[in-house]
């Protein structure tokens, strides 16, 4: 008789294969179920190239308060945020991450408060990118970075100030 184990004694290869057999086909395959899903609904879906990923423009699968979101490789978008390039380059990021890190990026998300502060602040940057209204845009993120849901930790002040020398290293000032 195989004796049960304790949840502490788990071993390193059981916890691969849990990871193996719940998180693989949730992380990848159930984004697609839910793009197929948003399609026979008759929402708006898009293929882009780069990063590779679908965009869906959908209102009820973006978090509540959010401008948009990503699960893997899909973006979800406000429809009324079609023409918005910071939302999408933000969320475009996001994709990168997820494609950086073989599928991972969402349990280092998860799991540590230094690996969601540097997902975040870059994709805060990759939007500011975009901006036609730096000041109000910088303004905007540093509020979003430092908002409660993200548990950074950080002031607006503080992210403020870190979002501005990150898009002025990208501008070429130093």
């Amino acid at each position: 008789m195989k004796e049960h184990r304790k949840w502490y004694s788990i071993s390193f290869i059981s916890l691969l294969k849990a990871i193996v057999y719940i998180g693989i086909p949730f992380y990848y395959i159930l984004p697609l179920l839910i793009v197929s899903y948003s399609m026979v609904l008759g929402h708006t879906v898009y293929v882009n190239t780069n990063p590779p990923c679908l965009v869906v423009y959908n209102e009820k699968m973006v978090p509540k308060g959010a401008a948009a979101g990503a699960m893997g490789y899909v973006v979800y978008v406000q429809p009324s945020l079609y023409n918005d390039p910071i939302s999408h380059h933000h969320e475009y990021e996001h994709v990168r991450q997820y494609w950086r890190s073989a599928g991972l990026a969402k349990f280092f998300y998860i799991y540590s408060t230094k690996h969601r502060f540097l997902f975040e602040y870059e994709a805060y940057l990759e939007g500011l990118k975009y901006s036609n209204n730096l000041e109000d845009d910088l303004y905007a993120s540093a509020v979003g970075l430092s908002h409660p849901s993200y548990k950074l930790g950080i002031t607006p002040e503080l992210a403020y100030l870190l979002l501005q020398n990150g898009i002025n290293k990208h501008r070429g000032i130093e």
